[in-house]
């Protein structure tokens, strides 16, 4: 089956399919729906874009029913419900049409710990289909991901994230028992053959005494299998960072954002580029991959500020970085502010109202910031033989991320001549 194509749906019933879709994926929901309803079955969608544009979803025809909140809370009762063809009250955090085109909506949806789910089940884990693609981490063997996720929500409340975009689409901090995450890890790789652990966390190490004491339990266990997660700067120490590593902890995503204090106060990040600065030191110290997150077109950022940010990205050299344009979702401070309302961007176009810069100039500053960095000396030396690695155990992954960074850059390169041609034709 070709990306994209509408699966083969076999049978008189075709059940529920719910699928987790962004706004980039309305033309194939406007053929799923159809070919789901024509064998008596039901399209449900949930994750942030239905969190966000439930009701233009459901109003547009392309879906039956919206889960809003997080979806473990709502789709077993609803899938049942379904199959089953009984009636009674929908289990909350339910949107669907009613017969007069208004929405109908079961309530806010419960929230739901870690503790209280089943382990990942094994077909899902030995698909071959998930991969860590942002991650090319060498671990001496091919990378087979294996995917778990702890604690739930942030503690922290930055000015243009939402909860609806997060792994828990909630933003209470909920803490998991270290035995269970580090129960479905052990299962994941004696019974499903992982060989490496993404720890999907939003803010891994968000409360210090339950990351170490999770590490404590890992280093006893004699754990040799290398693990990733993602958490804030400003959440590690050289302590935790010393504890992560003695546990097997073998990289790290943290979200940058600026190397400029104004435009970091103004996102709403309560944290400090000397922090990053001093922590990110650190994290090299102790020998870990990293991936750091960036944005451009943040709030009254000017190309000054855009140029501290590459600084303290060269500065501290991580494995992969990641330059996003600010685009905030629809229930963001910032989007508010700015009178946007799309739930479904990706980052990929500035979004307008937000910055003085032109999109044309943030989309040529972020091509130039990837080849100044990518093709530095300082990165070459630091990582030449990580990639080489990497290439040599993962070929297959290996080309297909590079392809794919490739035709990025290429399309990219493309829009912004175009946006250059149109804008001097029009002079």
């Amino acid at each position: 089956m070709k990306r994209g194509d509408v699966p083969e749906l076999r049978g008189d019933n075709a059940g529920v399919v719910a699928v987790e879709a962004g706004a980039r994926h309305d033309g194939f929901l406007e053929r799923l729906r159809p070919a789901v309803r024509e064998r008596g079955g039901s399209v449900v969608i949930f994750g942030m874009y239905s969190g966000v544009s439930a009701d233009s979803i459901l109003k547009r025809g392309l879906a039956d029913f919206c889960v809003v909140g997080e979806a473990e809370a709502a789709l077993p009762g609803l899938a049942e419900r379904l199959i089953s063809g009984g009636g009674g009250a929908f289990p909350p955090g339910v949107k669907w049409l009613e017969p007069d085109g208004g929405i109908g909506f079961s309530g806010p949806s419960a929230a739901v710990n870690t503790d209280d789910m089943p382990f990942l089940p094994l077909p899902v884990l030995t698909d071959g289909r998930y991969r860590k693609n942002s991650f090319p981490i060498s671990i001496g063997r091919p990378l087979k991901w294996g995917f778990a996720l702890g604690n739930r929500g942030c503690r922290f409340a930055c000015r243009f994230c939402t909860a609806m975009t997060r792994q828990s689409l909630r933003k209470e901090y909920r803490l998991c028992s270290p035995e269970r995450l580090f129960e479905e890890m052990k299962y994941q790789v004696e019974r499903g053959g992982r060989t490496i652990i993404s720890v999907e966390d939003d803010l891994f190490t968000g409360d210090r005494e339950w990351t170490l004491r999770f590490c404590e339990l890992l280093e006893k266990s004699g754990w040799a299998t290398p693990w990733i997660m993602q958490t804030r700067f400003d959440c590690l120490d050289e302590e935790v960072l010393a504890a992560l590593k003695r546990a097997g902890c073998a990289g790290m995503t943290c979200g940058m954002e600026s190397g400029s204090d104004r435009v970091l106060e103004a996102l709403g990040k309560r944290e400090t580029v000397e922090t990053i600065r001093r922590t990110g030191k650190l994290i090299n110290k102790y020998g870990f991959a990293t991936r750091y997150t960036t944005m451009i077109g943040s709030p009254g950022e000017t190309e000054a500020d855009a140029r501290m940010t590459a600084a303290l990205v060269r500065e501290l050299n991580p494995t992969v970085v990641q330059m996003s344009f600010c685009t905030p979702y629809a229930d963001t401070e910032l989007a508010k502010e700015a009178g946007l309302r799309s739930g479904g961007r990706r980052f990929e176009d500035p979004a307008a109202g937000i910055c003085a810069l032109s999109a044309d100039r943030l989309k040529r500053m972020r091509l130039k910031f990837y080849a100044k960095h990518y093709f530095s000396l300082s990165y070459l030396r630091g990582h030449a033989a990580g990639a080489a690695k990497y290439l040599i155990e993962n070929p297959r992954a290996a080309a297909g991320q590079n392809a794919a960074f490739a035709s990025f850059v290429a399309r990219q390169a493309l829009k912004t001549a175009g946006l250059r041609f149109v804008s001097r034709s029009a002079e």
